[in-house]
């Protein structure tokens, strides 16, 4: 199963995302999709400060009409991805923390248009 980042799931729901079609063709390749509870978090703000809460309310339904699972994170992720952070200090919290869940499930790949991610070796981007 791969990690979704919150970049590929806006594309996805906000059809004048340049990256839209990408998205949609990317979701056809890679049905069996997680996100972390930070990415579900991330996705729902982006679309409340744009729209405003109703798109905001909207897309978190989509997230779970899709059955896309939401893997919960605990203290331990928290504190180890401030460790990620400050190694890779371009990477954002959120994104520390979905490179500190991808090695837990000694995954390589995430579904991501966020090119910080190529900062991390070993991390497979795939867009």
């Amino acid at each position: 199963m791969k990690i979704a980042d919150s970049s590929f799931l806006i594309a996805l729901f906000d059809r004048y995302d340049q990256y839209h079609s990408q998205a949609k063709e990317l979701q056809k390749i890679h049905p069996n999709i997680a996100i972390t509870s930070v990415i579900l978090w991330e996705t729902v703000e982006y679309f409340i400060r744009k729209e405003g809460n109703n798109s905001g309310t909207d897309a978190g339904k989509r997230i779970f009409d899709s059955k896309i699972p939401v893997l919960e994170t605990d203290l331990t992720v928290y504190k180890n991805s401030l460790d990620v952070m400050e190694k890779y200090n371009q990477l954002s919290y959120c994104d520390a923390i979905s490179v500190t869940v991808l090695a837990s499930f000694k995954e390589k790949q995430i579904i991501s248009f966020d090119s910080d991610f190529d900062l991390v070796p070993g991390i497979e981007r795939i867009y």
